[in-house]
């Protein structure tokens, strides 16, 4: 049987903060999908005729700007407010649990997602950053600083009723006569004891704190959550086998260098008509390879500091799986295999991002089943 829970002493959260953290989120997912669909049709008769205007312009002539300057320009900046709004799916979950840290970090990521997010249509990223804007303001101002939110008008109305309403029985007066006692009982009858006047209060029975299979609960102090044990294990092991793609990466394209630019040169074969040499592409190669093994080292690190209990590293890790999916996300278009870690780092996130997760890491979670011992 579940235990009786105390009152919560968080003040109730302000409908301003729900109706910010859910446009928050449903507008970053509209952004994801936008990004999608404007990287699919980058290379679009449509797309090249838009950009047509631009790149006629004399500035743009004279600054040397070509046609696919301008879509790599468009890619990279698509891809930044797609990583951007990925990351504030998550954040914007975060603040429903009155999470202080995920609204600085949604205002930091709202500047680069309204600019980057010009490129995908900027309806949809402006209105995102104008929800975030809402969390400084107001009742949500207040009530991220844990103070108390003013009550609205028809709150305040129903606090004055129920203040009002006469309680039944009504409370003891010293000055009133006591009721008259019972009759006098027969002869041959016990005489009963003398009757207590006010009444006694009767006791308050609460049950004992217990699981729901009766067992003495365990607090979340002395209990890891298998959520985040999951999380852990699924980021040490596809961050061990991206680094090491990598570092194979590396070795590989320094003993055989043609073997890159020959497929560089095979889909793209006007590259050295554009200016791009071997030696940038493989430049480019060598920093991509080593950024992103820095990259999967700095997650599998990440998620020891989580399985340790550091708050801070939690969030690294959510941002972490939540760039990674984006990552993974733009290479399905290239290979279907990269469907597995985008598989895990939604798996990833959604462990994350679990109640009693958050109630660990809050160290105030008071029954949390299915936790591993720490």
């Amino acid at each position: 049987m579940e235990g009786v829970s105390e009152q919560s002493k968080t003040p109730p959260r302000p409908p301003q903060v729900t109706a910010a953290a859910w446009m928050i989120m449903v507008g970053s997912v509209f952004v994801v999908l936008l990004v999608w669909d404007r990287i699919a049709g980058l290379h679009s008769i449509d797309t090249r005729k838009a950009l047509e205007p631009i790149l006629n312009d004399q500035r743009m002539k004279d600054a040397g700007i070509e046609l696919n300057d301008m879509l790599a320009v468009i890619r990279v900046v698509s891809m930044i407010a797609a990583g951007c709004a990925t990351a504030m799916v998550v954040l914007g979950y975060q603040t429903l649990q009155r999470s202080r840290g995920a609204r600085l970090a949604l205002t930091v990521l709202a500047v680069p997602l309204f600019i980057s997010g010009l490129a995908t249509g900027g309806y949809v990223s402006s209105a995102v950053a104008a929800a975030v804007g809402t969390l400084w303001l107001g009742n949500a101002r207040l009530w991220f600083d844990g103070k108390a939110v003013p009550d609205g008008p028809r709150t305040a109305a129903r606090t004055t009723h129920a203040a009002n309403r006469p309680v039944w029985p009504p409370p003891y007066d010293p000055g009133q006569a006591a009721p008259p006692g019972p009759t006098q009982p027969t002869s041959g009858q016990a005489e009963p004891p003398p009757a207590e006047w006010p009444p006694a209060a009767p006791g308050v029975w609460a049950p004992p704190p217990t699981s729901r299979y009766g067992a003495p609960a365990v607090t979340a102090t002395h209990a890891r959550p298998a959520a985040l044990v999951w999380a852990c294990v699924l980021t040490w092991i596809f961050s061990a086998l991206a680094a090491a793609v990598f570092v194979t990466s590396v070795v590989l394209l320094a003993q055989n260098p043609d073997l890159i630019l020959d497929k560089m040169h095979e889909q793209n074969p006007d590259l050295a008509a554009q200016g791009v040499s071997d030696h940038l592409i493989l430049v480019v190669c060598y920093v991509t390879c080593v950024a992103l093994a820095v990259w999967s080292a700095v997650s599998a690190v990440l998620a020891v500091l989580a399985f340790r209990r550091k708050r801070l590293a939690l969030y690294g890790l959510l941002v972490s799986a939540a760039g990674a999916a984006v990552f993974c996300l733009l290479g399905v278009l290239g290979s279907l295999i990269v469907l597995v870690p985008l598989a895990a780092a939604v798996v990833t996130i959604a462990c994350l991002v679990r109640t009693e997760v958050r109630a660990w890491f809050d160290g105030s979670a008071g029954q949390v089943g299915g936790g591993e011992p720490s």
